[in-house]
């Protein structure tokens, strides 16, 4: 889709650095569906879908079992070897599991992964590098409380740090060395990829950026892509 925001307008939110823009709208998705370049499909033989037609911001898109997720291409697009960049999305947990999937992107050598640490609400995001993995986890996050939150994972291997936001606050920093990307990461950004366990997981909002530094927490309810 690749949208670069320009200068945000006075007062407005900061489209600076955007890559990906997505909302899990019933209007813009269904099986098969493509919103800009990015194709949204589950692996049911119906979609699972928005039931909102008016975008509220409540009910995102459900992902109600363990095979149920949202698929969209990368093509070294949105997720860089630049190995810097952050990720914003909504996540809704009605049934907590060990390992519940968030987001993940690439391989066993290069790849971003977010995902539940056992069952108490915290999360775990590994940023793996040339195959040496770097990960944060949170504390005090408690996303598992069955409400909507806004998580936002933060990379910059050149600094290097890592950082996970629940709801604008920091929740996990690592300073930690981090080993460079080798290639962009490659195949699909999977949202809501449930690990093979039984979870029920509702998505809504998913915004990629190539800024590292700026905060992604004003465009969660946006109307309107930049």
């Amino acid at each position: 889709m690749g949208m670069m925001g320009g200068p945000p307008a006075a007062g407005g939110p900061d489209y600076s650095g955007i890559v990906l823009f997505w909302r899990g709208e019933a209007l813009q998705m269904g099986a098969g569906d493509t919103y800009g370049t990015a194709s949204l499909w589950t692996d049911e033989t119906a979609a699972v879908i928005n039931t909102d037609a008016a975008y509220t911001g409540t009910n995102g898109l459900d992902c109600p079992t363990s095979s149920d997720y949202i698929t969209l291409a990368n093509n070294g697009e949105y997720i860089t070897s630049s190995s810097a960049g952050r990720i914003g999305f909504m996540m809704r947990i009605t049934t907590w599991a060990d390992t519940t999937g968030m987001i993940a992107c690439g391989n066993s050598t290069n790849s971003i992964a977010a995902y539940g640490d056992t069952t108490d609400g915290e999360i775990v995001f590994n940023y793996k590098g040339n195959l040496d993995p770097t990960p944060c986890t949170t504390t005090g996050a408690a996303i598992n409380d069955g409400q909507w939150h806004f998580i936002e994972l933060m990379w910059n291997q050149a600094t290097p740090s890592i950082k996970i936001y629940v709801d604008n606050v920091e929740r996990c920093t690592s300073s930690a060395a981090m080993t460079a990307m080798s290639a962009a990461p490659p195949g699909n950004i999977v949202f809501g990829e449930q690990n093979g366990v039984a979870s029920d997981t509702h998505f809504d909002t998913l915004i990629i950026s190539t800024d590292s530094a700026v905060s992604l927490y004003g465009l969660r309810n946006a109307t309107s892509a930049p």
